[in-house]
């Protein structure tokens, strides 16, 4: 890890990442209009960077933006992935965000795979309570533009129809290079290890290296098991499967039911308030996701007692809320993690939620604990 993507962020506490994503997101998009925000099922790509440029923490979509795994990302300079152009214009970002200027440019990166990327770099300064920036919250966004029109009486619905229909492909591609970037990096490489492990494994019991052998097979098996494991998340990634078997309302009681049996003396309350189909369709996944993504955050700090998910029908639309008791993850220092659960997965839901037409706020408070609400209009 690259000390100085950490020195930067010794005070940086989630309430400032959390006050800046806000930021990020009230500053709207550039007027132009000619690029718009492409998440996956996990949500925005987001990423923190230090005031040099070191990426210190991102979420699964960035990594697999630029197609590489987190941990490869930590402590990467984002000027290694750019060209001459482009560090011109990252090293006057960095300054401006330095000065305390939010910052959104237009530029061209390099994937992993050496292949170009165009993205659309939204800066905005991560401030401590001193009011010292400390560190970058970076959103990356994929450039869309619609072809012309051939036709002088073409109407504003036909453009936004073009429009829709180019963010689709773009979203469809995204999430196709992402399933393609974890079944060769994670499932092939996995299945490489149980192969030549079995196959070493025959090689002993022919010899007689029965001990040896026994070792060897408990390993594949533990390996399998990964495998499964990460084979379901893929799946829960695309879509939810429970949402299929169970509905959305019953699929949030187990998630529930779930998450109280994974940590002792925590109580999960599920109240619903609505009927499976008030809830249309096309909400449900974001709903599940978003209400694993608090869920999981809550568990995650340890000092929680009680979690409460709501969902409700209000007279705006379909809202939902999961409240906790917890000393709130405001005041929670922000730290290098590879995980899933590093505390980014959840700000990136946020765009997933507005490009769907709703609300998203966070609220976290080390008295009253952490309030995470989704408004869907109808």
């Amino acid at each position: 890890m690259n000390s100085s993507a950490l020195s930067g962020l010794r005070n940086v506490t989630w309430c400032d990442v959390i006050d800046a994503a806000r930021k990020l997101s009230s500053a709207g998009r550039q007027p132009n209009g000619d690029f718009c925000t492409n998440v996956d099922a996990r949500g925005i790509a987001l990423a923190i960077l230090s005031l040099d440029g070191c990426f210190v923490i991102t979420n699964g979509s960035a990594a697999l933006l630029f197609g590489y795994t987190n941990e490869e990302m930590i402590g990467r300079p984002l000027m290694t992935m750019a060209g001459s152009h482009a560090k011109r214009q990252i090293l006057n970002g960095l300054s401006s965000c330095a000065k305390g200027e939010s910052l959104s440019f237009r530029t061209s990166l390099y994937r992993n795979d050496g292949q170009p990327c165009a993205v659309v770099i939204r800066q905005q300064p991560i401030a401590v309570s001193t009011g010292d920036v400390s560190a970058i919250l970076v959103a990356f966004e994929e450039p869309l533009r619609a072809r012309p029109s051939t036709s002088a009486a073409s109407s504003r619905d036909e453009s936004r129809r073009r429009r829709h229909y180019t963010e689709l492909m773009i979203a469809q591609e995204r999430e196709r290079r992402r399933i393609a970037f974890e079944l060769h990096d994670g499932l092939s490489q996995a299945l490489a290890f149980v192969k030549l492990t079995v196959e070493d494994a025959l090689l002993g019991l022919h010899g007689g290296r029965f001990v040896e052998t026994r070792e060897r097979l408990d390993a594949a098996l533990v390996r399998v098991r990964e495998v499964i494991c990460d084979v379901g998340q893929i799946c829960c990634d695309l879509h939810p499967i429970v949402l299929d078997r169970l509905g959305l309302v019953a699929a949030l009681a187990s998630l529930c039911r779930r998450a109280e049996e994974q940590v002792e003396r925590i109580r999960v309350r599920f109240d619903c308030r609505v009927r499976e189909d008030d809830v249309p369709g096309t909400l449900k996944a974001d709903i599940y996701r978003i209400a694993h993504e608090a869920t999981s955050n809550a568990l995650r700090l340890g000092s929680v007692c009680s979690i409460h998910v709501i969902l409700d029908r209000v007279e705006e639309g379909i809202m939902l809320t999961v409240k906790d008791d917890g000393a709130g993850f405001g005041s929670v220092p922000v730290t290098a993690d590879t995980g899933p659960d590093n505390g980014l997965g959840l700000l990136g839901m946020q765009q997933r939620v507005e490009s769907a037409g709703g609300h998203f706020v966070i609220e976290s408070d080390a008295r009253c604990g952490t309030l995470v609400s989704a408004l869907w209009a109808r």
